[in-house]
């Protein structure tokens, strides 16, 4: 399989993946939305892993993700909550 593919393959299970993510969309009694957390917490680790892989660590592409949803927010899942 070439290299292209391999991406295009990982790109359309991010896609799928994030999909999933939405279909966990739900409110809370304040009216805020919210989604699975475990299911977003690994969507975002996979996510930025492929983008610092193919782009670097100081990539103006990760440093876009970590301005919206903030550096390691996956360290502080708590699978117990």
């Amino acid at each position: 399989m070439k290299i292209e593919e391999k991406l295009i393959e990982r790109f359309n299970s991010l896609i799928h993946s994030g999909q999933r993510v939405l279909s966990t969309r739900s409110y809370n009694e304040f009216g805020d939305d919210q989604v699975d957390q475990e299911l977003a917490v690994q969507w975002l680790s996979s996510t930025e892993n492929l983008i610092q892989r193919l782009f670097g660590l100081n990539s103006v592409h990760l440093k876009r993700i970590e301005s919206i949803v903030g550096p390691h927010t996956y360290l502080s899942y708590d699978p117990s909550s």
